[in-house]
């Protein structure tokens, strides 16, 4: 539950970073927003316990459609500021794609866990894992 909460704080973040980003590098990052918005909403039925089953298989979606869409939106390097994005995702582009898939894989799999809060509390945990795993390895510290 510590994870949860800790998750949950970092997604109340101002998105400042958008500040002065454009083209690519700030498609990147609204999608990346999209991610935690979505992220956000299930992070609260989870902590909560109140399921909205439409709002959770709408961020589902988001979250599934998104990560999906990850290593497309950084097959081109482009490190231009303010961007977060770290060169390891080039270097190691096999991997960051795994992990986009493995939240893809996380994400959809929330959808047959939406009535039983234990196993969508489980489930949403291995979504957090996921998007823990990759930021750790491919974007900058703050």
């Amino acid at each position: 539950m510590l994870r949860l909460s800790i998750l949950l704080a970092a997604l109340a973040l101002p998105a400042t970073a958008h500040d002065g980003a454009q083209g690519l590098v700030k498609a990147r990052m609204e999608m990346m927003k999209s991610i935690g918005d979505a992220t956000k909403t299930l992070g609260q039925m989870a902590k909560s316990g109140d399921m909205d089953r439409t709002q959770a298989m709408t961020a589902i979606a988001i979250l599934t459609e998104k990560a999906r869409m990850t290593p497309v939106m950084f097959e081109t390097r482009d490190l231009t500021k303010p961007t977060e994005a770290l060169p390891g995702i080039w270097d190691n582009f096999e991997d960051f794609t795994r992990q986009s898939m493995a939240l893809e894989t996380a994400a959809t799999a929330l959808s047959d866990q939406l009535s039983d809060i234990s196993a969508f509390r489980a489930g949403f945990a291995r979504v957090g894992k996921s998007c823990q795993s990759c930021h750790e390895a491919y974007r900058l510290k703050k």
